[in-house]
């Protein structure tokens, strides 16, 4: 086994680090490249994504109970309130971006039920974080004037509690806090309802990343 490979049976989690789980060609290709691909948040609601991946990336819901909530009437005019509503049971909010945007993500915790929720049978472990972001904002840059970009990680809410977010872009429902997501997300400038995926390449990783495989696959010294 080549020194960029390990089998999950000798690894040991360590805190610090990025993971980012798959099928091992692709991340043969990160490894060696730092070919990562980058999905419009769209495209998380297609049928075709496991349960683990399906989520609704462009919109944020939460509910209070009526009681709590304050609902008015307004002139359409002037937009002066002219009158209260009283609602009756639950209250729902949304917040919905009217564009779609680039995500990536990773998790910074390891969970063997990531091999079944993401369909893949390995990932790559990324040990020094900070370098792959900052290499991954000095590629994009130049090819995407005018986008903002971001890194960090995802706030889980619990929509019976919680209040309603100021974005979308880096919150998710509190079903998914076990998957501990990091998520680089780029946003355009303009309002662009649909983006194709499409791939960076920020160069080979082998210097501060390896492949964890799973015991189910069998890699050859090298």
């Amino acid at each position: 086994m080549s020194k960029n490979y390990q089998s999950i049976v000798d690894w040991e989690f360590e805190s610090g680090v990025l993971l980012k789980f798959g099928k091992l060609r692709h991340l043969e290709e990160m490894l060696e490249r730092g070919r990562i691909r980058f999905a419009g948040a769209k495209s998380y609601g297609e049928a075709t994504l496991t349960l683990a991946q399906q989520d609704n990336e462009l919109e944020v819901e939460v509910f209070a109970d009526a009681a709590e909530v304050r609902v008015q009437k307004v002139n359409e005019r002037t937009l002066e309130p002219t009158s209260d509503i009283n609602p009756i049971g639950q209250v729902s909010f949304a917040l919905e971006s009217l564009s779609d945007y680039y995500i990536s993500c990773m998790t910074s915790a390891f969970d063997p039920r990531f091999f079944n929720d993401f369909g893949a049978d390995a990932f790559l472990l990324i040990t020094d974080p900070h370098r792959f972001v900052e290499r991954i904002f000095s590629a994009f840059g130049p090819i995407a004037r005018g986008w903002t970009g971001k890194a960090t990680f995802v706030n889980y809410y619990d929509p019976q509690t919680a209040k309603v977010p100021k974005n979308v872009f880096f919150e998710k429902n509190i079903r998914y806090e076990y998957q501990k997501e990091y998520r680089i997300a780029f946003r355009p400038p303009q309002i662009t309802p649909l983006l194709e995926s499409f791939f960076l390449d920020i160069g080979s990783l082998a210097d501060y990343c390896e492949i964890i495989v799973s015991e189910a696959l069998n890699i050859e010294e090298t």
